[in-house]
């Protein structure tokens, strides 16, 4: 059995495990052609994956977020368990405290402290298992735990999924380059086909022949990009080639003005052209698709009177048939092609000044901080300044047990 060259290229992919641009010019265009919809079709397949889990994934992120705003805010859960925490932390200090104590009076102190705190603590205690046992907190706990498992095992499938993507996307981006390099193979071929055939009907014309009695000469017209093998032979009368320059001039006193530069303006050629046809139908089907070119910009070179390798036509008038010829006045501008991009202008937006406010009764005035120590905490704050647990946490970014040592702490 003899293997094609295509075959080859697909059994070393196999074999090595690796796909890579030089095996894949191994294959022939029906396979590369075939390969690139497979690969389209696998990214648009992985792509769609990918937007389901990132829905699925917003969904129980908002399911946690919930479940979370349930605990720690609406339920009270968040703000009692900050005050046992801070409760048990107050009865370890005291209670090493105790162990260090010398005199019987910081002793007698500290014993109706660790009292007070035992009680305090048990209370503490008995409201967050109250929270704890309500339907409320039992439907969000498992709400929350659910969301974290399914978040989890999502984030885990997102992951894999745009590692995929990734592979697959190489695959389609090598096979679309193969693709790519015979398209430019194919398209410069096709080109220098043209081309030459272009020639070879400008060397072998003789639909016209110059009358220079008449003072007609005879002119070239065809596609610069070589996508069309068609050439207009028209005669020429009295051509005319213009090329104009700015010169930007600056006056002077009691002398010629100066100047520093020129720059190119505009460089045209138009005159008298007759397009010759067997009969008016035929010359007014050749013209009809000669004014195309003008209309949809074609770039042309134009080879008679004037050699303009670039250039486009300006305007194109159909004056009068004489017998099988058809007068015209035609405008070409020289141009040289270039992508010339635009930005839009970004608007500036205008933002209010912010009028100070000075005096009583100012936002600035009526706030008030307390420095964090450590064992700071929000239920412990909120006893010295009679200010709620809920309120602290509005105002501060920080979460309860973790109160950055030095931290300004608002309470009011």
């Amino acid at each position: 059995m003899v293997l094609r060259k295509g075959w080859v290229g697909m059994a070393t992919s196999t074999a090595s495990g690796k796909l890579s641009v030089a095996i894949i010019r191994g294959f022939s265009n029906t396979t590369v052609e075939a390969k690139i919809v497979k690969w389209t079709s696998k990214v648009s397949e992985i792509n769609s994956k990918i937007k389901q889990t990132q829905s699925s994934i917003d969904k129980y992120k908002k399911q946690e977020d919930t479940a979370n705003d349930t605990l720690n805010k609406k339920n009270g859960y968040k703000a009692a368990k900050a005050a046992y925490d801070h409760i048990v932390l107050e009865l370890s200090k005291a209670n090493k405290s105790l162990t260090s104590a010398k005199s019987s009076g910081t002793k007698k102190n500290l014993k109706a402290k660790i009292k007070t705190l035992t009680t305090q603590q048990k209370d503490a205690y008995s409201k967050l298992t109250k929270i704890a046992s309500s339907s409320s907190y039992s439907k969000s706990a498992k709400k929350l735990t659910e969301s974290l498992k399914k978040l989890k095992t999502l984030n885990s499938n997102m992951t894999n999924l745009k590692s995929t993507k990734t592979r697959y996307s190489g695959y389609l981006k090598m096979y679309k380059q193969v693709k790519s390099e015979r398209d430019s193979k194919a398209e410069a071929a096709a080109k220098a086909k043209v081309a030459k055939e272009i020639q070879a009907k400008i060397k072998a014309n003789n639909e016209l022949t110059p009358d220079k009695k008449a003072g007609t000469g005879k002119t070239a017209i065809y596609r610069a990009d070589k996508k069309d093998p068609t050439v207009w032979f028209l005669a020429e009368q009295e051509p005319s080639e213009t090329d104009v320059n700015d010169i930007p001039t600056q006056p002077v006193d009691r002398g010629d003005p100066r100047a520093r530069y020129s720059r190119r303006n505009a460089k045209t050629l138009s005159g008298t052209y007759y397009m010759f046809g067997t009969e008016q139908q035929s010359i007014d089907s050749k013209f009809n698709k000669f004014q195309k070119w003008a209309r949809l910009g074609y770039e042309l070179e134009v080879r008679g009177f004037s050699k303009f390798a670039h250039a486009r036509i300006q305007e194109v008038d159909k004056n009068q048939f004489y017998g099988n010829a058809l007068k015209m006045t035609i405008s070409f501008t020289y141009i040289l092609p270039q992508n010339i991009g635009y930005t839009k202008k970004k608007k500036k937006k205008t933002v209010a000044k912010k009028t100070k406010v000075t005096g009583k009764g100012s936002s600035k005035t009526s706030k008030r901080y307390v420095t964090a120590k450590a064992g700071t905490t929000y239920w412990g704050i909120s006893q010295t300044k009679k200010v709620s647990v809920k309120s602290l946490e509005k105002m501060n970014k920080w979460p309860a047990r973790k109160i950055p040592i030095g931290a300004r702490v608002r309470y009011k």
